[in-house]
């Protein structure tokens, strides 16, 4: 069994290829995820494995990060609970918002909107004939 330092080492070198543009995160299918999940979930397919980071913010409790980890046959082997204050909490929080960034394609609408604002006379597309 993996030590819990060497799982943070793999999430830190995730982080790295997620920021390097070199990990497919993406938003689970509802074949993928249980019901309970949505656009606040984030995987990684891999040919025997797969890796789900989410963010919860419950009413009461600390806001948190879970980071799980499944086996080709999608059972669960490892669940990591990152409340806010963890020493853990921005490494989490960094991941988790590359994995954002990746399956939403927040950078690449940044980019599109930068570039409309940035030229000259109108933008947008016209209003679609009724």
């Amino acid at each position: 069994m993996f030590s819990d330092e060497r799982v943070w080492e793999i999430l830190e070198r995730l982080l790295q290829k997620s920021r390097a543009n070199q990990v497919n995160w993406r938003l689970p299918t509802m074949l993928e995820s249980d019901d309970w999940r949505d656009a606040t979930s984030f995987m990684l397919r891999l040919p025997e494995s797969s890796v789900f980071v989410e963010f919860e913010s419950p009413p009461v409790d600390p806001d948190r990060f879970v980071v799980e980890f499944y086996n080709k046959d999608d059972v669960i082997v490892k669940r990591l609970v990152i409340e806010e204050g963890d020493p853990s909490w921005t490494l989490a929080q960094s991941l988790y918002g590359e994995a954002g960034r990746v399956a939403v394609g927040w950078d690449q609408v940044l980019v599109d909107i930068e570039k409309a604002v940035g030229s000259p006379g109108e933008i947008g597309l016209p209003p679609a004939a009724r």
